[in-house]
């Protein structure tokens, strides 16, 4: 795959940030939810899977799901069924996100837009309020999903 390089003047930091807010290519915005998702799990949990707690314990499974999204996404679709532990599996979380994202920002979702999606992960439906906050960790999940094959 060919990749363009972007170069950027001024500092480190405010290379990063304008990076971040570069438009995204076409190329780009064709990414899968199955890449978005690997990105996600690559950026928590290393690819790793089963029972992994993060976030001081808040958050659990290869994914780092808290139990209020879990509970809001099983909410809003009661035919995921299960139980919080379940998120140790890889499979089950990505039915979790799925869900989530829908019930949050299902255009963003619909249109690929993985910047939202990750940032809406990260910090929940009012992350547009604390978008400083998310920035580092967008800047990952964007790395990885760059690199995604697909």
């Amino acid at each position: 795959m060919a990749m363009t390089l972007l170069v950027l003047g001024g500092s480190p930091t405010a290379q990063a940030a304008t990076a971040a807010r570069t438009p995204l290519s076409a190329a780009f915005r064709a990414k899968t939810f199955d890449d978005f998702v690997v990105a996600i799990h690559q950026h928590e949990s290393d690819l790793r899977v089963g029972r992994i707690y993060g976030d001081g314990g808040r958050s659990y499974g290869p994914l780092q799901i808290s139990y209020k999204a879990w509970r809001d996404a099983v909410k809003s679709n009661p035919s995921i069924g299960g139980k919080y532990a379940d998120c140790s599996s890889l499979e089950y979380s990505k039915k979790v996100m799925l869900a989530y994202l829908q019930q949050h920002d299902a255009a963003a979702l619909q249109r690929g837009d993985w910047e939202t999606c990750a940032r809406l992960w990260n910090s929940g439906p009012a992350w547009r309020t604390k978008i400083r906050a998310t920035n580092e960790y967008w800047a990952s999940v964007r790395t990885f999903l760059l690199h995604a094959n697909s």
